[in-house]
């Protein structure tokens, strides 16, 4: 279902969130503020809110099949905890050109077994993740979380995030693949050699 660029708002597109039925949205290109908190699509794979002036998240998304979310070219100044671990299907995370200063790192303790393996990864299925263009800082503790010993992370976009203290320079110049690396080898307690 394509909304793209059509001047709506959060309230117009509440009873869109709630569709059994609906795969793929576009909402990129429009004037939301804010996603609905009563977000309930199961058999939703692709959800575009690019382009919008969002500010915050829901703290809930119920789309457990969701495998691409595109949340580029807001407003967005935190990535709630939970939903880490509510989106176990999603390979392709676009969160670029936005405010993100810092990414949740999850408290073992406080997640519940049959939502997440003891051993696994945040993501089980994310294989790209796109930072780029944000306001981080120190990314370590959540990317080692990510990708840890069963991830299937492949590229992670960071560059642009002119405080970033890791990776260093050189690694973020040869690209998202040679930063994914990076933390994977970081994860793993590998020492970490680079040239400049």
């Amino acid at each position: 279902m394509t909304l793209r660029d059509r001047g709506l708002e959060c309230a117009a597109i509440g009873p869109v969130c709630q569709s059994q039925r609906v795969v793929s949205l576009d909402l990129s290109r429009n004037k939301l503020r804010a996603l609905p908190e009563d977000i309930n699509v199961p058999n939703l794979r692709e959800l575009d809110v690019s382009y919008n002036s969002l500010q915050a998240l829901p703290q809930e998304i119920d789309a457990p099949a969701l495998e691409r979310l595109d949340l580029s070219h807001n407003q967005i100044a935190t990535f709630p905890n939970q939903l880490l671990v509510l989106l176990p299907k999603l390979m392709d995370l676009d969160l670029s050109h936005n405010s993100l200063q810092a990414l949740p790192v999850i408290d073992q303790s406080s997640v519940a077994v049959t939502d997440v393996s003891n051993h696994g990864p945040r993501f089980p299925c994310l294989s790209r993740l796109d930072l780029s263009h944000n306001d981080l800082r120190d990314v370590a503790p959540a990317m080692k979380q990510l990708c840890g010993r069963h991830s299937q992370l492949e590229s992670v976009g960071l560059e642009g995030n002119v405080s970033l203290k890791l990776p260093p320079s050189q690694i973020l110049e040869r690209g998202p693949v040679a930063v994914c690396q990076f933390f994977k080898d970081l994860s793993r307690g590998r020492q970490i050699c680079w040239r400049q």
